[in-house]
C-alpha cells in the first residue's frame, strides 16, 4: 500500500473525519499489539542482537540503517549476520539467502538487496530460528531488520529510526496514523534515535536517548542536470522524488506503484515508452531494482544511496554493549 497522505501532511476536514472514523480500529490494534508483547521468555541466541525498528509503518529508512550498521559492524571485524522477515517474498522455512541464485519475489526484495552487498542475510518469519541458525553459522553479532515491535528475541541494543523531515506524522496509531505504539511507549524500548536528514519536526526533543544523526547522499550523482522519468514501489515514494530533485535532475514524468510490487516485463515496457516520449532516462531504487525482471533491467537505471553520519562517535558509544559481550 501507499502511506495515506493524511498521516503526514496537514489535515483538512475530511482528513480529521477520516482519523475519528478510524480510531476505533486504533484501538483493536493497539490492543492486540499489547498482547503479542506480552510474550515470556525471549530466546537468547547467546550472541548480541542489534535490532533496527521504528514506531511508525514503514518507509522511515530501517533497511538503509541496517546496512550502514552492518557496515560499520563489519570495519570493525565482526563477522554481522541480518535476520530480516523477507516481506514479499515466498520462502516459508528460515533461509540464507544466496545472492546468486534467489530472487526477490522468493526471499524479497530488501534482503536480496542486503546479500548482494556482501552481508549473511537470513530470512523468516521466525525471528528465533533464524537467530538460532545465524549463530550456529557463526554469527557474532545478529542484526535484526525492522523488529521493534517483536518481542521474540533478547536484544543488547535497540535503534529507533526515524525520517527527520516526516516525524512521528499525525501521532495517531495506525490505521488513523502511521503509529505502530505510542511514541512514548515506543521510546521507552530504545536505547538510541536515529535522525535521519532534517529534523524538521525537532523529534530529537522528544527525548533523552543519545541521537545519532544521518543523511542519504548518492553513492554517484549520474543524473545531475538530466532528463529522467522515476518510477518506485514503497510506502512514501515523495521521497525518491525528494531525492531526484536533490540530485538537481530534471523530473520529466514519475509514476508510483505499491511498496514492495513485483514489477513486469509489461510495466518497464510501459515505463520505458513513457520515458522516451519525453526524451528521459528510466530511474529508480536499488530497491526496486531487485524486482524488475533481469530480462528488462537493461532499460532502467539506478540511484544508489548511502547514508553518512554526522558524528560516528555517538555510534561508537551506542553500539559499545555489542563488544563487551
Amino acid at each position: 500500500m501507499k502511506t495515506p497522505d493524511f498521516w503526514y501532511i496537514e489535515q483538512t476536514f475530511g482528513d480529521w473525519l477520516k482519523m475519528l472514523l478510524l480510531t476505533p480500529f486504533s484501538w483493536v490494534y493497539y490492543a492486540i499489539a499489547k498482547e503479542l508483547a506480552k510474550r515470556p521468555n525471549p530466546y537468547d541466541p547467546k550472541v548480541p542482537v542489534l535490532c533496527v525498528g521504528n514506531i511508525v509503518a514503514g518507509g522511515a529508512g530501517k533497511t538503509p540503517t541496517t546496512i550502514a550498521m552492518a557496515s560499520f559492524l563489519k570495519a570493525k571485524g565482526k563477522n554481522v549476520h541480518i535476520i530480516s522477515r523477507g516481506f514479499g517474498g515466498s520462502v516459508k522455512k528460515p533461509t540464507k539467502v544466496d545472492p546468486d541464485t534467489h530472487t526477490a519475489d522468493i526471499v524479497g526484495d530488501e534482503p536480496l538487496m542486503m546479500a548482494k552487498k556482501g552481508f549473511t542475510v537470513w530470512v523468516s518469519g521466525n525471528r528465533r530460528k533464524s537467530a538460532y541458525l545465524a549463530a550456529k553459522d557463526g554469527a557474532e553479532i545478529i542484526i535484526m531488520d525492522d523488529g521493534h515491535q517483536n518481542h521474540d528475541l533478547k536484544k543488547t541494543v535497540s535503534l529507533i529510526v526515524v525520517d527527520g523531515l516526516m516525524g512521528f506524522g499525525n501521532k495517531h496509531i495506525l490505521p488513523a496514523g502511521p503509529l505502530r505504539e505510542p511514541i512514548k511507549e515506543g521510546l521507552s524500548r530504545a536505547d538510541a534515535m536515529v535522525v535521519l536528514g532534517e529534523d524538521k519536526y525537532h523529534v530529537d526533543a522528544m527525548t533523552s536517548l543519545p541521537v545519532i544523526r544521518g543523511n542519504f547522499v548518492p553513492t554517484e550523482n549520474i543524473i545531475a542536470g538530466m532528463d529522467v522519468f522515476g518510477f518506485a514501489g514503497m510506502g512514501r515514494p515523495e521521497k525518491f522524488v525528494r531525492t531526484l530533485y536533490e540530485m538537481e535532475a530534471q523530473i520529466n514524468g514519475f509514476d508510483e506503484f505499491p511498496d514492495h510490487y513485483d514489477y513486469n516485463g509489461i510495466d518497464i515496457e510501459m515505463l520505458y515508452k513513457k520515458a522516451s516520449r519525453s526524451n528521459s532516462i528510466l530511474v529508480t531504487t536499488r530497491k526496486d531494482y531487485m524486482r524488475i525482471p533481469e530480462t528488462h533491467r537493461q532499460y532502467v537505471n539506478v540511484v544508489d544511496v548511502v547514508l553518512e553520519w554526522d558524528d560516528e562517535s555517538v555510534i561508537e558509544k551506542v553500539l559499545s554493549p555489542l563488544f563487551s559481550n
